[in-house]
């Protein structure tokens, strides 16, 4: 699956068709869009950082553990 980012959102520009859209409404929700995604892959990384340390210290605790 491809990853979305938050500037491919904001870089979307929708086509109009026959009886077109809202532009305002549309753009609302482009950027309300692409601030929940950004929102969204922060807390992710943020996540992937504390599991990482997380990891090391059982590892660490793990080691301690096996030489008692």
């Amino acid at each position: 699956m491809e990853r979305i980012t938050p500037v491919d959102i904001e870089n979307t520009r929708l086509r109009r068709s026959f009886f077109g859209y809202r532009r305002g409404a549309t753009d609302t929700l482009i950027q309300g869009a692409t601030k929940a995604l950004d929102l969204a892959l922060q807390e992710s990384e943020t996540l992937r950082r504390e599991l990482a340390e997380a990891k090391r210290e059982l590892d660490g605790f793990r080691a301690q553990e096996h030489t008692l």
